[in-house]
């Protein structure tokens, strides 16, 4: 989504040559290279959260592999290959995994569900990250308590000095003037803090 900062299309790719199996095995280590596997405790059990399940990857890999469009005579012995390896089982089965292992997992969704897409030249399947949904919500979650510990620290600064600064704020907390304003007016707002007097002879109260 947005873990580039919007300065380029991907974090990373790989081009791989070799037989088939050995595509579908650089393929799955590429997924794997670049995702995560959470992990979370309830009770005595251990619940894995994977970025994206592996049976849903290489189910989507097999299946573009053996549909890919192969122009060399006698290339539909690829699917002879993956049957015989028992990668490929009764056609069509392959996207009721992916759907069915999606939902099994702990953080899916209906939102997460994996899509698919086809017209008469191509077919697209798009995994979703089960863990960005969670992350996000984390991260809001570390922005309001990192927003809560530097009110705290204002507050903590005007009771010890009641006449101090915006500038002096600033550089005590190493924060922009933008900041510190943005704090104090949500601290004053909130009725935690009132100015008493003037902007430039007055000082803070905390209430």
């Amino acid at each position: 989504m947005d873990k580039a900062a919007g300065t380029m299309d991907a974090l990373d790719d790989k081009e791989f040559t070799g037989s088939l199996v050995v595509l579908l095995e650089n393929g799955l280590d590429f997924v794997r290279t670049n995702s995560k596997v959470k992990w979370k405790k309830t009770g005595e059990e251990r619940i894995e959260l994977p970025d994206y399940p592996r049976r849903s990857v290489l189910e989507g890999l097999v299946n573009a592999l053996i549909h890919r469009q192969y122009l060399d005579l006698g290339s539909e012995v690829h699917i002879d290959i993956f049957n015989r390896l028992k990668y490929m089982e009764r056609r069509g089965s392959g996207f009721k995994k992916i759907q069915s292992v999606y939902q099994s997992q702990y953080l899916y969704t209906d939102r997460l569900s994996p899509q698919f897409y086809s017209d008469k030249e191509n077919f697209i399947l798009s995994l979703k990250n089960l863990n960005y949904e969670g992350a996000e919500k984390g991260a809001e979650k570390m922005k309001i308590q990192k927003m809560e510990e530097r009110k705290e620290k204002i507050l903590s600064l005007i009771k010890a000095n009641p006449s101090i600064t915006q500038g002096e704020i600033m550089e005590k907390l190493n924060l922009s003037r933008k900041q510190v304003q943005s704090l104090m007016k949500l601290l004053n707002n909130q009725g935690q803090i009132r100015r008493i007097g003037s902007n430039r002879n007055g000082y803070w109260e905390v209430s």
